[in-house]
């Protein structure tokens, strides 16, 4: 039972995490009326949680099949890792003088906690939303709209979103942190020609494996 304030807000946090831990496939029609029954609320803010997650790309709505969560075949899910390190690596090459002391320290602190993962208790699903707020946290000084627009609904906000349950059959916890240690490294330079390009290799070699469960070639 979720609490009775801002229904649909809690809704679409609800269906993230299904979405996110994999309880929800690519391509997997969402009822309202089951979620609703899930949840002992009615269908309306079901409905308009719905409606928020189609505005961000994460559903879709076809005629006489309903709503369901994007499919994406496997060279949409490589252009869109490919399109998210380009625009990653470009928005924080233009923004790293921005980072202050503190911003560093809060990246470090994020690797660090990936470090503590993958030495000890094994918490993919942490591993997975710590990545998420590291590259959350590159991005919260870029202020050009249709860059943060274009790159949210490629790979940081869908493709990675949907596939991030991949992840643990894809990189060890070990290999995640280093990816990310390795990076924070770039960071720290301020070169913003060295971040661009590895940035961009960061998302095209996760892009390449990813492909892997793309719509047209994935069975499992």
């Amino acid at each position: 039972m979720i609490q009775r304030s801002t229904y649909s807000e809690q809704v679409v946090e609800y269906l993230k995490d299904k979405i996110l831990n994999g309880e929800i496939q690519s391509g997997q029609r969402i009822k309202e009326s089951v979620v609703a029954a899930e949840l002992q609320i009615s269908r309306a803010p079901v409905r308009e949680a719905l409606l928020e997650l189609m505005r961000e790309g994460i559903v879709v709505s076809r005629p006489q099949v309903g709503k369901s969560v994007v499919s994406l075949t496997a060279k949409q899910i490589l252009d869109s890792y490919v399109l998210g390190g380009v625009l990653e690596g470009f928005g924080i090459a233009q923004t790293i003088n921005q980072f202050s002391e503190g911003d560093f320290a809060r990246l470090t602190e994020i690797v660090e906690k990936m470090g503590e993962i993958a030495a000890g208790s094994r918490d993919l699903n942490e591993l997975t939303r710590l990545d998420h707020e590291f590259h959350n946290t590159l991005f919260d000084k870029v202020d050009n709209e249709l860059l943060v627009e274009f790159s949210q609904r490629s790979s940081r906000r869908v493709t990675h979103f949907l596939l991030s349950h991949h992840l643990k059959a894809l990189y060890a916890p070990e290999t995640i942190y280093r990816r990310h240690k390795a990076l924070l490294e770039v960071l720290k330079t301020g070169d913003g020609m060295a971040i661009e390009q590895h940035m961009r290799h960061h998302y095209r070699e996760t892009g390449e494996l990813m492909a892997q469960y793309g719509s047209d070639v994935f069975s499992g």
